[in-house]
């Protein structure tokens, strides 16, 4: 997850707990989509002032979409609410 304000109110409605586990990407790193991936499916969404998107089915590149996100969550050291006493 990028820091952010809005990140910050998505953890107050959406708080850190055993089923849901939020990271910080480094500062350095910012991303301006975001990528959904579910039962051999990938949506990635644009959010900016044409917002738009695509769904790809298919099983192969949904896995390949889970690894890449493996890596990433394994690369983020700081677990969002961990400094709060959530976790």
């Amino acid at each position: 997850m990028i820091k952010s304000r809005e990140a910050e109110k998505y953890l107050r409605v959406a708080p850190v707990n055993e089923s849901h586990k939020v990271k910080w990407l480094p500062e350095d790193i910012k991303f301006k989509t975001d990528t959904l991936i579910w039962e051999g499916h990938v949506a990635i969404l644009d959010y900016s002032a044409n917002l738009s998107g695509v769904i790809i089915d298919n099983p192969t590149i949904a896995d390949t979409f889970v690894t890449w996100f493996d890596l990433i969550w394994k690369n983020c050291e700081e677990e969002a609410g961990k400094k709060r006493g959530v976790l």
